[in-house]
């Protein structure tokens, strides 16, 4: 993927994370929901070595009681549909999610 699609792939993940914490009725998540929008928004991105990785990061997260969404491409553009592209994970606490990724390079 080129940078721009990057870009545009990690902004829908951001997107996809904040409308299913918003839509929760988890009364600690819409709390750190709270926390994240008044704190910023925090994000950073993270590489991972393929598919495989975010499928199982996917798993893991939700082991945790993390939320994580993965991104399908429309295919519009540079990729087929329905290619995964990228793993939006959180809002959550700082401690848990490091825990998943404490291991993962920033890209």
């Amino acid at each position: 993927m080129s940078k721009g699609k990057m870009a545009a792939q990690c902004a829908h993940a951001a997107i996809l994370c904040f409308q299913k914490a918003q839509c929760s009725a988890n009364k600690e998540t819409q709390e750190i929901l709270e926390l994240w929008l008044a704190s910023g928004q925090p994000k950073i991105v993270l590489r991972v070595g393929g598919h495989n990785d975010l499928i199982t990061l996917q798993e893991e997260a939700e082991k945790l009681g993390i939320l994580a969404v993965i991104v399908y491409d429309a295919g519009h553009t540079q990729l087929d549909a329905g290619t995964a592209t990228v793993l939006g994970i959180g809002p959550d606490k700082n401690s848990k999610i490091n825990k998943l990724v404490s291991h993962l390079n920033l890209l």
